[in-house]
């Protein structure tokens, strides 16, 4: 860790960070991500000029390796502590003096809003179920798995101090194909081109929200965590010390679609698809991810569309 310290220090003796002013209150640029602060080391910035982290992982950080954001699994879990350079993960936040009351509190809105809510603060989408380990199908015991926290820094979010917990899917033995069809480069390039080229026309794009969560399963799956892990508040919320077992695990019934699911994907895709089919969109079966309409009604006559809609999964 004191590599990671004298390197960071040395970009900014150096001047590789930037160091450039904010721009004036007036300009639009002031409302974006792209915003610049004054003086200020981000985690990103750091890690994007480290070559090395053989401190937490015998992996090797490249720069090639940041500019594609594929870091080591103990960065993308953890925050930066700037004070002391360290990498904290959510269990070494909730016993931090200085990290437990901000963490403990985004970490019980997460698992609040993946459950059954609380009172005031989160409202509940019974995405998962606290149960006990009696309660799991005797055939579905070799398959439970383990849930993994994700604790990050965003500033630039309106809530910066970001929770989520995912699902460990290299232990899932899902049954089916859990493939989900993308769309390629090339079309959207295609696409792209044709609407710029198109004299007149119009482009709109939409984001989908959270559009992995929440999606029905008709098979439901199962993990577990150390109760140790859990805020104390949660844990006495939902009277979770009944229903740990000896060794100190409490069991979660998966019941919606979560991140880390491996059939995440393909169960949004299929949601859908059901929803843009009663709209009169249909996917091509020859180039996946484009979709085109039936028709559109233009007056009283019925008029062929032949605007293709990309979608992006």
């Amino acid at each position: 860790m004191t590599k990671i310290l004298r390197r960071s220090q040395r970009i900014a003796d150096l001047g590789i960070l930037s160091t450039a002013s904010p721009p004036p209150d007036d300009t639009p640029a002031r409302n974006t991500r792209s915003q610049v602060q004054e003086r200020t080391i981000t985690q990103e910035a750091i890690l994007a000029c480290m070559t090395t982290y053989n401190d937490i992982t015998s992996r090797s950080l490249t720069p090639s390796n940041a500019a594609r954001r594929t870091f080591p699994i103990e960065i993308l879990n953890a925050v930066l502590d700037m004070d002391t350079g360290e990498l904290l993960e959510m269990r070494h936040l909730l016993v931090n003096p200085k990290y437990k009351d901000v963490w403990g509190k985004s970490y019980t809105t997460e698992l609040g809003r993946l459950a059954q809510g609380i009172p005031g603060v989160s409202e509940g989408t019974n995405t998962v179920v606290f149960i006990k380990r009696d309660e799991i199908p005797l055939d579905r015991l070799k398959n439970v798995t383990y849930g993994r926290i994700c604790a990050n820094y965003r500033p630039e979010k309106a809530d910066p101090n970001r929770s989520r917990l995912t699902v460990g899917g290299d232990r899932l033995n899902v049954p089916g194909d859990c493939g989900t069809p993308t769309v390629d480069m090339m079309t959207v390039k295609i696409h792209l081109n044709s609407v710029i080229s198109t004299k007149g026309a119009r482009y709109c794009t939409i984001d989908l929200k959270d559009f992995y969560l929440m999606t029905p399963m008709t098979r439901p799956e199962y993990m577990r965590m150390k109760i140790k892990d859990l805020p104390e508040e949660f844990v006495t919320m939902y009277n979770l010390t009944d229903k740990a077992t000896s060794d100190g695990f409490v069991y979660i019934k998966i019941q919606k679609g979560m991140y880390g699911l491996p059939q995440a994907g393909i169960l949004a895709q299929e949601l859908l698809e059901q929803r843009l089919n009663k709209h009169g969109y249909r996917q091509s079966p020859i180039t996946p991810g484009l979709w085109r309409h039936d028709y559109l009604l233009v007056g009283q006559m019925k008029t062929r569309y032949s605007g293709p809609v990309c979608v992006v999964l």
